[in-house]
């Protein structure tokens, strides 16, 4: 957190947005079409405000029917806020899928 302190304190909001817009937007842009081998479980924390990640988390699981869940009384670092839900959604999704394989 401290580098990352040290790297935007000589930066303008502007120039941050910018910078936010390259990465973020570039991004999905360029991975819009990728297509994944392995199992996938999005979680979203219900209280998540962090830039877009709440729009790209519905609509990747809209598009490509990737399960999504909503984690109750977290926001970005939801594994931190609610573990015991984060941990009980990854159980059942592995449970899912070893439950398939056999």
């Amino acid at each position: 957190m401290i580098k990352m302190m040290e790297m935007l304190t000589p930066l303008t909001k502007a120039e941050i947005i910018e910078q936010m817009d390259i990465a973020y937007g570039v991004f999905s842009k360029e991975n819009q079409d990728i297509r994944l081998s392995c199992p996938v479980l999005i979680l979203l924390g219900q209280f998540d405000r962090t830039g877009k990640v709440r729009q790209y988390c519905i609509a990747w699981a809209r598009k490509k029917g990737y399960p999504l869940f909503i984690i109750k009384d977290a926001a970005h670092f939801s594994n931190g806020d609610n573990p015991a839900q984060v941990n009980a959604e990854i159980d059942q999704f592995v449970g899912e899928l070893q439950a398939r394989k056999a």
